[in-house]
Order: C-alpha cells, then structure tokens, then sequence
C-alpha cells in the first residue's frame, strides 16, 4: 500500500533514513535540492522542469508545474523521493510562493497515492512520491554516504601493497593454493582454496563494499605474513 508524504525531518533522521532506507531503493528516482538555490517561482519551475524532463509543451507556471509533475504516472520508476536541504532558505522572501509550493507537493503526494487511480481510469497504478525538508546544510557524503568500495578500488590497492596476482583470483577458475573473489548474481564470496581442495574462511556478503574490505583484509594479513 502506498503512503506518501511531505515531511520535515533533522539532518539526524535524514541519515539514519537514508542508510537504512534509500541506499536500499531500486527503481526509485531520488533528487536532492537545496532550498537556497530556489528564491523564486521562476528557480522551481526550471528546476523541475529540467530535472524531470518535462515534456516541451511544458508552460513554466504554477499548473503547469503541477500537470507535469502528476504525469510522473506514467514514468516507468517505481517511485519517487525528493529531499530538500537548507529548507529554511526555501523562498525565504517570499513566503506566500513558499506556501503555495508545499501546498502544491502536498497535492502531488496525494494524487500519486490515491487521485491517480480514478483519474486514469485504472490504467495508472499508485505510486509512491515522498518529499523530505531538512532544515541543515547536507554535505556531499551526507547525501551520498561514506565512500564505499568497489571491486576496481580493491584491485588497484592489492597492487598498490604488493600483492602478487598469481595468488589470487577475481571470478576466475579455481587454482589451488589461491585466494578467491567472486561476484555470484547479487552478492559476493570470498574464500581460501587450499592444495586440498578445501575452501577456507569462505564468507558471503549481499554489499560489495563489505566483501572487498574482507578479501582486503585477508589479503594484507597474508602479505605481511609473506614479508616476515
């Protein structure tokens, strides 16, 4: 069942959601904007307009705005979810606008929750449209959380070290006496084979970032071991 919503929340919860929350959505269209950067009516309409693609007959006003953003039904995404930070400056001098603005939100999170069934006829299923105004400044690792690493990164620091790449693998054929990283469809595993055969501290990990700070880790251990 979709519930949406326009929503004011601390940076605090904002980054506890987005960890346990967005960072896990597929299919979903996230935006962010910070409200000092929309003073006029004339800032959003743009933005929206180029941020969603609005279709050319677009008529850069306030229901305009509106009847593009209720098409959105139609779009293939799952959902949709809009933070907006430094809200506090949001139409700062222009309160009025600044209201009808959330007002206007306020609707298209309620016509993509219920209106769009009746109005399309049943063609348009719900969808969900969530917006989030935070008063603080988000910074770049705020929005896009710490730096994760890939399996590319992972590689160039095994290099970096010294590791020689005879004695390990990424997705490769089984070698004995070899250090294995594989990608299995959605996650990842990571193990020792041993001249017997045998797969030793064989761990499984759904982020790829977690495999490769393990198999990282093994492999630093081993190097050490190997220069003692």
């Amino acid at each position: 069942m979709v519930v949406n919503q326009v929503k004011r929340i601390t940076k605090k919860e904002f980054l506890e959601f987005r960890e346990n929350y967005l960072d896990l959505l597929v299919n979903y269209d996230i935006k962010y904007i910070d409200g000092k950067t929309i003073q006029e009516e004339q800032d959003y309409l743009t933005y929206f307009k180029d941020a969603y693609e609005f279709s050319a007959r677009y008529g850069n006003n306030y229901h305009a705005f509106i009847d593009c953003m209720r098409d959105l039904d139609f779009r293939s995404e799952q959902g949709f979810v809009l933070v907006i930070y430094n809200s506090k400056h949001l139409l700062a001098e222009k309160l009025g606008e600044r209201a009808d603005f959330i007002k206007a939100l306020e609707y298209i999170a309620f016509y993509h929750e219920k209106e769009c069934l009746a109005v399309s006829g049943g063609t348009c299923a719900p969808k969900s449209f969530d917006v989030y105004l935070i008063e603080e400044i988000l910074s770049q690792e705020d929005i896009n959380g710490p730096h994760k690493m890939n399996t590319q990164e992972m590689i160039d620091e095994l290099n970096r070290i010294g590791v020689p790449q005879k004695d390990y693998r990424i997705n490769g054929h089984l070698t004995s006496d070899t250090y294995f990283f594989n990608q299995i469809y959605h996650y990842w595993e990571v193990f020792y084979f041993d001249e017997k055969g045998n797969q030793n501290d064989y761990r499984q990990f759904l982020k790829e970032e977690e495999a490769c700070e393990y198999f990282l880790s093994m492999l630093r251990k081993y190097a050490q071991n190997e220069t003692e």
